[in-house]
């Protein structure tokens, strides 16, 4: 009788410099980083991240040290190459902003500009796919609680 192990590829490594490092990635693959002080947008402690391949980079998911912030998620439907948020973000900060497909592949990181409660995509082609976002909202004080920034 043979025994499979499954191994769904993820890592924790000590660094940003080590998660850089790793050469066999794949789609959705998560890296928790335990020093993640070289990231600018955590500042210290620890860090997951998540690979795109179609964006050939990494996504933050969580981390342990952050702003006190809320974060809320909406998906939607990308219509005239735009979108409606249902709230309008405090201070118009959106922390990330991707078009996905239906098989939850990101196809395209859009800069996350919110006027009044559009986001725009500033192209009508991915017209029916779904904009991915997360806004933030709250006081920026010190924390330590794992803050969930980008599971979609």
């Amino acid at each position: 009788m043979a025994v499979l192990i499954a191994n769904t590829g993820n890592k924790t490594v000590t660094t940003v410099a080590d998660r850089d490092n790793i050469v066999s990635r794949f789609n959705g693959m998560q890296v928790t980083v335990l020093d993640a002080i070289a990231d600018i947008n955590v500042g210290l402690g620890e860090a997951c991240y998540q690979w795109s391949e179609a964006l050939n980079k990494w996504f933050l998911i969580w981390k342990t040290s952050k702003d006190e912030l809320i974060f809320e998620k909406e998906w939607k439907t990308i219509v005239s190459g735009q979108v409606t948020a249902n709230h309008v973000p405090q201070n118009a900060l959106v922390w990330n902003c991707v078009v996905r497909d239906s098989n939850n592949v990101i196809l395209l990181e859009i800069d996350p500009t919110v006027y009044n409660k559009v986001i725009g995509i500033s192209t009508n082609a991915y017209d029916g796919y779904q904009l991915h976002y997360n806004y933030a909202h709250g006081t920026a004080t010190a924390s330590n609680e794992i803050i969930n920034c980008g599971t979609f």
